[in-house]
């Protein structure tokens, strides 16, 4: 697609490129002198824009718009040129080939549009910014320095010269301290909310209810998010409970005897299953003696390359296997995929991540996980927002302008999650996707936050704008090296699992004179609930299913040896400095 670039464009600071990728399509194997239709739809919204100066919303500015069939950039932008009736020869090089007319379509003359466009198309919600935290030119303490974007409206002033023609941040006392206003490990630096706080362990007699009554209705309907009968169930819950299912989340969610939640595992891994699939005590291969249960799963391509493949039907066959791995190994979430953009080939993680591209990653992602959703795996899609480096990255700041997070970096994550509900044909019949259930926050901030403790990032956009009700669990909780990392503050921002173990403590602290808090804890357990209840997890459990916390013979053995052996070790010592005494007495 080429947008036009006109006074709008200049005044608001609304940048486009010379093309746009806004859909892309697959043939068969071709035999020679074959031929096949390809039909490749392409959104109203694709048209549209984001301005964060003005409208602060997407819009579509005045001009002629021209969608060309091409393979890449560069033969779009000539067949584009050439349909406008430019040459090489008369484009200063913006042409490096002649260029192919009839596949471009006539101009598509639209008129401006500030409002079309302005609402979410999955919720319905209103877009506006969202990301003005995230940008040094809106940060109130940011003294005398300014961020100066690449624009087409200069080129020549605003593209760097060399690595080191860039701009320069200074630090300052006030950033040190803006920095820190949402506390440290261990702290709570909220404003004190005295509302009432939720009910907990309520439930009439005969009423109680078990995890899988919010699986499907008596029609076998899936039951919403937003039915009322979550309210009852959440009500069950202690306050403990809560508290032990958020602060550990290492790659599980925690047993719930109480409603006879089960323990579930995750997996890490964005190209699919990295280990044994007799690792997984309750998967399939185990529980079925399968021979071949030592193997390891299959490994699948990295990102970049399964981009390179423009075929969402074979993504969604993809996620469809690595689902299928983890029934047979018993993992019921999984890390991954990696939805970075490819912002630079030095970092040490491009291999995971799809494309330089927001859309064409997006597309590609949201297929991928449509068929690991689609058999019963949830996922959660890392690392957002705005991780450019692997090196150096726990707590570093990134920032960026709002149409460049939204259009580029967050694009990436947004699709996942709003391919929600698209008919789809697979195996002779139509099916209606699941979209990605959830996301890994990053180790890095945005702006001054840390990824996971902005409300109007992890809120705002992703839950209320995009529609997600999954989880957002934290990338791993690094001790000493991630201080920044709060759990209080991230709950209340939205964030709901701790990749880790973390002390009560933390969330202790909000036992009283933080209703906010408690009620962020209570819909952080809405979530992982919902998560689990229609995932794997709850397969072949039923009303009669009861969730019991067992203590193996072997463990038993180990914490009597433990203790046994943390009788001896006292008594030696006892056996060695009790006579020293009596000596030094003499």
């Amino acid at each position: 697609l080429r947008k036009p670039y006109g006074e709008y464009n200049v005044k608001n600071h609304v940048e486009t490129s010379a093309v746009e990728i806004v859909g892309f399509g697959k043939t068969n194997l071709l035999e020679p002198g074959a031929s096949q239709t390809v039909t490749v739809e392409v959104e109203g919204r694709q048209f549209a824009s984001y301005d964060y100066t003005s409208a602060k919303t997407y819009v579509v500015t005045e001009g002629e718009y021209y969608l060309a069939v091409a393979t890449d950039a560069h033969e779009a932008v000539n067949n584009i040129l050439a349909k406008r009736g430019f040459t090489p020869a008369g484009t200063s090089g913006k042409m490096d080939g002649a260029g192919q007319p009839e596949f471009v379509s006539d101009a598509i003359r639209l008129a401006e549009d500030t409002t079309s466009y302005a609402t979410s198309y999955a919720t319905g919600e209103t877009i506006t910014n969202q990301f003005e935290f995230a940008d040094w030119n809106y940060y109130a303490n940011k003294g005398n320095d300014t961020v100066t974007y690449l624009s087409r409206k200069d080129w020549t002033g605003t593209l760097p010269k060399s690595s080191d023609d860039g701009v320069v941040l200074h630090w300052s006392n006030q950033l040190a301290s803006d920095l820190n206003a949402m506390g440290r490990r261990g702290e709570i630096a909220l404003p004190e909310d005295n509302g009432a706080y939720p009910a907990y362990e309520t439930y009439k007699d005969g009423e109680r209810l078990n995890l899988i009554d919010l699986r499907v209705d008596e029609n076998g309907e899936k039951i919403a998010y937003d039915d009322p009968l979550w309210e009852q169930l959440l009500d069950q819950l202690s306050w403990d409970e809560c508290v032990k299912t958020i602060r550990y989340g290492m790659r599980r969610t925690e047993a719930l005897p109480s409603i006879n939640k089960p323990e579930t595992i995750d997996h890490n891994g964005p190209s699919g299953l990295t280990e044994i699939y007799a690792i997984g005590k309750n998967g399939l291969a185990n529980q079925t003696k399968d021979k071949l249960r030592a193997q390891h799963a299959n490994c699948y391509p990295s990102g970049g390359i399964l981009a390179a493949t423009m075929n969402t039907d074979l993504l969604f066959e993809i996620g469809v296997t690595i689902g299928d791995d983890a029934l047979w190994a018993g993992y019921s979430g999984l890390y991954g995929p990696g939805s970075n953009i490819q912002r630079t080939p030095y970092s040490g993680r491009c291999f995971e991540y799809y494309s330089e591209d927001g859309f064409l990653s997006g597309m590609i992602c949201a297929y991928e996980c449509a068929g690991m959703e689609q058999m019963g795996l949830y996922v959660y899609n890392k690392h957002v927002g705005l991780n450019d480096q692997e090196d150096l990255r726990r707590g570093i700041g990134t920032w960026s302008n709002e149409q460049a997070i939204r259009e580029i970096y967050m694009r990436a994550f947004e699709l996942p999650i709003t391919i929600e509900g698209t008919k789809y044909e697979y195996d002779g019949e139509t099916i209606t996707l699941k979209g990605a259930s959830g996301v890994m926050t990053a180790f890095n901030r945005m702006g001054l936050y840390w990824s996971a403790m902005n409300k109007s990032f992890m809120t705002d956009f992703l839950r209320k704008e995009c529609g997600m009700h999954g989880i957002a669990v934290t990338d791993m909780w690094m001790g000493a090296t991630t201080p920044y990392m709060n759990l209080v503050a991230m709950v209340w921002a939205g964030t709901d699992l701790v990749d880790g173990q973390q002390d009560a403590a933390h969330l202790d602290l909000a036992k009283t004179n933080h209703a906010d808090v408690a009620w962020a804890m209570r819909e952080s357990m809405h979530r992982i609930l919902y998560t689990v209840v229609h995932s794997n997890a709850m397969n072949g459990t039923s009303a009669a299913t009861e969730i019991r916390n067992i203590t193996p013979w072997w463990q038993m053995l180990l914490y009597s040896l433990d203790v046994g052996f943390g009788v001896l070790a006292l008594a030696s010592v006892a056996w060695i400095v009790v006579p020293m005494l009596r000596k030094k007495e003499a």
